[in-house]
């Protein structure tokens, strides 16, 4: 699922994927958390691609720890690799801590490898077979 701002997939471990590009506005974080609610309901591990953030609005922050996100999260990795990126990451950790796990990371195997334990069983049935990509046709397979 592909927009300007942001982008959602989904990988074969049934892990969401979410990267923004630019800034984690309010509107972006509502319209890919619609993204991620076509993929699934279940509350899911998400891997936040942090390195192509330049700023982060402070309704946007909240949002991301907010109800909504919180009983749809069970883990959140971000990856930071550069010195915004790492930057806004430790704000958001700082003033906007969410009620799920939460960890920065610079490598994307090692937060992968850690979101796993935080793996909902039903979700990577629900979309893991080789059918639930045909059924909706806009969501992205990444191998």
């Amino acid at each position: 699922m592909q927009r300007d701002r942001y982008r959602v997939w989904v990988d074969q471990a049934g892990i969401i994927h979410t990267a923004f590009h630019h800034v984690v506005s309010e509107e972006a974080l509502v319209e890919s958390f619609k993204q991620r609610q076509i993929i699934t309901t279940i509350p899911t591990p998400v891997m936040v691609h942090a390195d192509h953030i330049i700023d982060a609005d402070q309704r946007g922050m909240e949002l991301a720890c907010g109800d909504a996100m919180t009983q749809s999260t069970t883990a959140m990795a971000i990856i930071a690799k550069g010195h915004m990126a790492r930057f806004y990451a430790r704000v958001f950790l700082r003033y906007h801590k969410p009620a799920y796990p939460v960890r920065i990371f610079a490598c994307e195997y090692t937060a992968h490898e850690w979101l796993r334990q935080y793996q909902n069983q039903d979700m990577v049935r629900e979309i893991c077979h080789p059918g639930w990509f045909n059924q909706y046709p806009n969501a992205e397979q990444v191998h």
